[in-house]
């Protein structure tokens, strides 16, 4: 029933709204949307470079033309916010994301993966001002209940990633993962049913308005990229700092908690929200996304933190800022709802295309980027916001509650344990070599639990690894090395050649020391490095081992003869030596002659059934050499789908 004198109802405040369980049934419908949502991009992403790129063979291009064809359907929302019945399209569009996200864990098949992650991110980024536009019609407070859904999305997206060591749920097919994708999605029906017989009244009939009442949605775009990249990439906070994955998970999740809080405070007393704060708060959440970007080495691991503890704060407030100011005119924000979504391609794609191709600029130069775009739309809803009704005390109730969750990172951490190392027996030693493709199978879906299998099958002592991802989104944003420790319950050491990628070593016995070497050139877009760790393997015996992935080129075989002999320089042929790798260059190759002029051995040279391929374009590029004083007495090449290299396994001994 509308007044027609005011267009209001009397329940549109925060104390009524919260004695009325609508406004919570519709927090909770847009909490749960965020967490398939965001699922569904983090699946379509990798899926676009690892699918569609390394499998169908199809062009960087192509699968950026995809990408941004799934994103462009935002401007979807343009005919949804005039149709006159908002409610039944709401929950359809709600229920699609729930059930398209579930439906991509359930058939572990990577075409449909790409169907079912570009139908859920579409519907996604098409929600969004769709659910808005219809709170707007329900409750004065529309702004409020959308912004503390969505950021409720982010905190429990984060919690569920935290649980299952950032490997995300959607991408996994064992019990405990799918029991959890369905009970969210049972609670999403159940909310969606709630909200749709109930029927409820619209209080507003003025819905007409012109496009800048909704420049500030802009945002939302750069706003999903700097949480996706930065913010909410808790393996990014812990590989830079060291700290522990929970501990990461736990200072994330406060500071979403505390974001909520001071948004909540900042709307209780009412607090004008003018062009100074949303320009100050854009200035400092560049200036942190550019040094979280850099290299973390020059940071220490608290600096970090709080680099990441307060950044996040700042930018959730951005987003309710640029949100808030969205109070009276709505018609703009569909068409601003898909430049924003152009603008979160632009950006995911050219982060990671200086990775493959020289570009014009540093990657670290996108963050501050999308903070300025950010403050813009913050800066542009903060000159429209009029006022904002205030809210009662009893709204604390909703960041008391979200505290309580708080208690799952932190038993996280408290039940951590770091795997410790077993007493070897001395030679002999079985040992791997590994390139994981950022822990993508050759048919292009994410399986580590078939990378651990193959390692485990293997009974490797040590295990020395190349295409380590620790958070790159393009790769699943899971931090492969912790996972791969913990569910192998090996310690490890870590070798990053590029921030969040590269090599590393996994061993069953202590690893004394080691250290990380930066190969030259410095200029190539995908740097190289090698690691080398002394390791305990019992019987008063130790053994140096060096891992490294050299230059990918074909056609630069002078570049990886400068790494080559950079690392023999290292070595300066030390006894006990084995030295694994993806060498990027077949046997008969000038750098593989090198190694052996230097006195290293190919173990593969001397058994009687040579590998005659290591990778899926049927070429041997992985390898194990071992120093003159060691012989190596087997070696093997098990055939696994699980990466597009093969596992390179030999036994050593002593001379």
């Amino acid at each position: 029933m509308r007044n027609s004198s005011t267009d209001r109802v009397s329940v549109s405040n925060d104390s009524a709204a919260l004695r009325d369980p609508q406004p919570l049934i519709f927090g909770g419908i847009i909490m749960l949307s965020v967490v398939f949502g965001l699922q569904a991009i983090r699946v379509l992403l990798p899926t676009l470079i690892w699918y569609v790129g390394n499998h169908l063979h199809r062009s960087s291009i192509e699968s950026g033309l995809i990408g941004l064809a799934t994103f462009i359907l935002a401007f979807a929302a343009v005919p949804l916010l005039r149709a006159k019945n908002r409610l039944p399209i709401l929950a359809a569009v709600a229920a699609s994301i729930g059930v398209t996200r579930v439906l991509m864990q359930l058939w572990d098949e990577p075409s449909l993966n790409l169907v079912f992650s570009i139908a859920g991110s579409a519907l996604f980024v098409t929600f969004l001002p769709v659910a808005f536009g219809y709170l707007h019609l329900r409750f004065e407070s529309a702004p409020r209940i959308f912004v503390i859904g969505v950021l409720s999305g982010f905190l429990l997206d984060t919690l569920i990633s935290g649980v299952f060591l950032s490997y995300d749920i959607a991408w996994q097919l064992s019990v405990g993962p799918v029991l959890m994708s369905l009970a969210l999605l049972a609670l999403l029906l159940g909310l969606l049913s709630a909200a749709v017989i109930h029927q409820f009244r619209y209080i507003r009939t003025n819905d007409e308005a012109s496009w800048p009442g909704g420049l500030g949605w802009i945002a939302v775009g750069p706003f999903l990229f700097l949480q996706l990249e930065i913010f909410q990439n808790v393996p990014r906070i812990a590989a830079a700092s060291g700290w522990p994955l929970p501990n990461a998970f736990l200072i994330s999740a406060i500071s979403q908690v505390l974001a909520i809080a001071l948004i909540l405070f900042v709307m209780r007393f009412a607090i004008s929200l003018r062009w100074p704060l949303a320009a100050a708060s854009s200035l400092l959440l560049a200036v942190i996304s550019w040094l979280l970007l850099r290299d973390s080495a020059s940071f220490p691991a608290v600096a970090y933190g709080l680099l990441f503890f307060f950044g996040q704060i700042i930018l959730n407030f951005l987003f309710a800022l640029a949100v808030a100011g969205i109070t009276r005119n709505r018609a703009g924000i569909g068409i601003a709802n898909g430049v924003g979504m152009i603008l979160f391609v632009a950006l995911f794609f050219g982060f990671y295309a200086t990775f493959d191709m020289s570009l014009p600029y540093p990657n670290e130069l996108l963050g501050p980027a999308a903070a300025m775009m950010i403050g813009a739309g913050a800066l542009a809803s903060s000159l429209s916001i009029v006022s904002m009704p205030k809210s009662s005390p009893s709204i604390w109730r909703v960041p008391a509650a979200l505290a309580v969750l708080l208690t799952i990172p932190l038993v996280s951490v408290a039940a951590w344990q770091t795997p410790s190392p077993a007493e070897g027996h001395g030679f002999p030693i079985k040992i791997m070599n590994y390139n994981l493709a950022s822990g993508f199978s050759r048919g292009g879906d994410l399986n580590l639990e078939n990378i651990a299998l193959v390692i485990e099958e293997s009974h490797a002592d040590i295990v020395a690894l190349q295409e380590v991802s620790r958070g790159w989104l393009i790769s699943g944003r899971v931090d492969m090395l912790t996972w791969l420790s913990q569910r192998l319950d090996m310690p490890y050491v870590s070798g990053p050649t590029m921030p969040l990628w590269g090599n590393a070593i996994l061993s069953k016995y202590p690893i004394i020391s080691y250290a990380n070497y930066d190969l030259q050139p410095r200029t190539l877009n995908l740097l190289r490095g090698f690691t080398r760790a002394t390791i305990d393997i019992g019987g008063n015996q130790r053994l140096d081992v060096i891992t490294t992935h050299l230059h990918q080129i074909n056609e630069d075989s002078a570049i990886r003869l400068e790494q080559v002999e950079n690392i023999i320089q290292v070595w300066n042929h030390a006894p006990r030596t084995v030295f694994l790798g993806d060498l990027n260059a077949d046997p008969e190759d000038p750098e593989m002659e090198l190694l052996r002029q230097a006195g290293f051995i190919d173990c593969a040279a001397f058994v009687s059934a040579s590998p005659a391929t290591t990778t899926v374009d049927q070429r041997r590029l992985d390898y194990i050499w071992i120093s003159p004083d060691l012989k190596v007495t087997e070696v093997s090449v098990p055939f696994t789908p699980a990466s597009d290299h093969l596992p390179v396994i030999a036994s050593i001994s002593s001379r």
